[in-house]
């Protein structure tokens, strides 16, 4: 109960305010994933239903004032509840200050195999423009306690120390420079612990009805421990423009680069680098309905003493994406095609043979009637390798049936 207190103080003052938007619904989720165990055709399932309850209250998130939002749910193994309350205040000469704080909780019921969490997480961001360019500050933290302790779960806290600048460079583009220094602490586990520093470069550039944006991230970890294990550089950078050919076509290709460089690299933590290479290009087959269709290209190079991340895979990627505001939003995407590893693996990763894989997902609303609507998320997921023992498959399937019954 000491752990429900603090959320129902946060939960509260948002359903006092005026001004509420309230939904209620309820939903039913299933994960499904089927292998072979020795010898023998397995099916791993779990699924839950659940009834929810969430809104809004005061001002919109965004803009200026306070307001919040939140969340209760209870399912069949699980209560689940969601807070968040932010303030906003813009001050002469293009000053902001935006703060925030927000709560999970999450209590399994008596015998289920999920420990419990509650998480606090919050910011204070300050933020000066002048004209084209602007300068920001943030401070944040996370806390996250378990109700079990084990090697996955322990409990932690993040702070988080955020300075940004951005400009134009070339007139109608804009340049972005952000760094971020954060640690954490995890009590329970001095290893856990970590220092963290963050780079980002960002570039955006509009031209007629034309795009691209270039994003590079570098990020050195350096975790709390006597020796190296763990310790490494993360570097990833991203090329994404958009080019309208005419009406109805437009290029989307896409350029994704990352890298791994551990300071003890091991056959868990090898030095690794990954390239995927995307030729997307959409279709729009009426104001309401567009289609995409995307070659792709990946590629994964690490150390040769590894056996698992050595592999080209080649797929073509199929989506189609329908919206009608208040009707019905629906996409859907399917991706298949087959991975090839640089060498034949060892007896104990077999699973890592050449495999031919299906990824296939959709999202959908249907707004059934003013204020009810139906939400659905689907995956399915198959794998067929050289040996049938290694084939796996994995199925998701979520909906909710949500009401808005008042609304301002």
């Amino acid at each position: 109960m000491k752990r429900i207190i603090p959320f129902l103080i946060l939960l509260f003052p948002t359903i006092a305010l005026s001004g509420l938007d309230l939904r209620a619904g309820m939903g039913y989720s299933a994960l499904v994933q089927r292998f072979v165990l020795f010898e023998e055709d397995t099916v791993s399932a779990t699924n839950e239903g659940k009834l929810f309850f969430e809104g809004n209250a005061g001002a919109k998130l965004g803009k200026p004032g306070f307001g919040g939002n939140w969340m209760l749910s209870g399912g069949t193994t699980s209560f689940f509840g969601r807070g968040l309350c932010r303030w906003n205040k813009t001050f002469a000469e293009n000053l902001s200050l935006t703060s925030e704080f927000s709560m999970d909780i999450r209590q399994p019921y008596e015998g289920e195999d999920f420990v419990g969490y509650i998480k606090e997480a919050g910011f204070v961001r300050i933020r000066r423009r002048w004209v084209d360019t602007a300068v920001g500050a943030k401070v944040a933290f996370e806390n996250k306690s378990y109700s079990e302790q084990s090697l996955y779960s322990y409990d932690y806290t993040i702070s988080k120390f955020k300075f940004d600048f951005s400009n134009p460079l070339f007139g109608n583009d804009q340049l972005g420079l952000s760094w971020q220094f954060a640690f954490r602490h995890a009590p329970d586990s001095a290893e856990a612990g970590y220092l963290r520093n963050n780079f980002y470069i960002s570039w955006d550039k509009f031209w007629k009805s034309n795009y691209i944006r270039a994003d590079i991230e570098a990020e050195r970890r350096v975790y709390n421990s006597d020796d190296l294990w763990g310790d490494y550089w993360h570097v990833n950078g991203a090329l994404t423009p958009r080019i309208g050919v005419g009406n109805k076509l437009t290029l989307a290709p896409k350029a994704v680069v990352e890298a791994y460089r551990y300071d003890w690299a091991t056959e868990v933590y090898p030095k690794r680098e990954t390239v995927e290479l995307d030729a997307g290009i959409e279709w729009a087959f009426s104001p309401f309905i567009r289609g995409q269709l995307a070659p792709k290209f990946y590629i994964s190079h690490a150390e040769k003493e590894v056996q698992t991340d050595n592999f080209r895979e080649i797929s073509l990627r199929i989506g189609a994406d329908w919206l009608k505001h208040k009707k019905i939003w629906f996409y859907s995407n399917l991706e298949f095609g087959q991975r090839f590893y640089d060498n034949e693996p060892p007896v104990e990763y077999s699973m890592f043979s050449d495999f031919v894989f299906i990824e296939g997902s959709a999202f959908g609303t249907l707004w059934i009637r003013e204020g009810l609507r139906l939400d659905l998320i689907a995956s399915y997921s198959p794998e067929w390798h050289d040996l049938r023992k290694d084939d796996l498959t994995s199925l998701y399937f979520s909906t909710n049936l949500r009401y808005e019954f008042f609304s301002r």
